[in-house]
């Protein structure tokens, strides 16, 4: 078997999330990394009754942008997040995605870039088309950024 120095194997903590592989190509031009919650129905309380009798309902999937690696490359976030349902009252609610920013499917650094790409200058479109985001996005972000 042979060895690439463009492949490395990883391991990511975040936010009660894991992210672990190998063989990424760090110079691929679009980078996936899969993000796999870690926490238990059993550490959590409902937020509507305060009760501890809480289970997993399902798990759903969403897709975040981040900022890429290389000019031109594109990196997401695929992260798997936990619905659970109160065996007491009945309330579904989701995990938390603390690094997601609320405005849009990209994370909090994306939307720190787009900000700082804004105020040096940049227009929305010549930022849509550095990162790779599209132009609604920036723009919600822009004007999250305004009020």
């Amino acid at each position: 078997m042979s060895f690439s120095s463009y492949h490395t194997s990883y391991k990511i903590y975040c936010n009660k999330y894991l992210s672990e592989g190998s063989n990424l190509n760090l110079y691929a031009p679009n980078v996936v990394l899969t993000f796999r919650s870690l926490e238990l129905a059993s550490e959590l309380e409902c937020p509507r009754c305060g009760c501890k009798h809480v289970v997993l309902d399902r798990t759903r999937r969403t897709v975040l942008n981040d900022v890429p690696y290389l000019p031109g490359a594109t990196k997401s976030l695929e992260v798997f997040y936990n619905v659970y349902e109160c065996q007491d009252c009945g309330k579904c609610f989701t995990q938390d995605i603390d690094f997601k920013h609320p405005l849009a499917r990209i994370t909090h650094r994306a939307a720190q870039w787009i900000c700082a790409l804004i105020k040096e200058g940049y227009s929305i479109k010549s930022v849509a088309a550095l990162t790779g985001i599209c132009w609604e996005t920036i723009k919600r972000i822009v004007l999250g950024l305004k009020s």
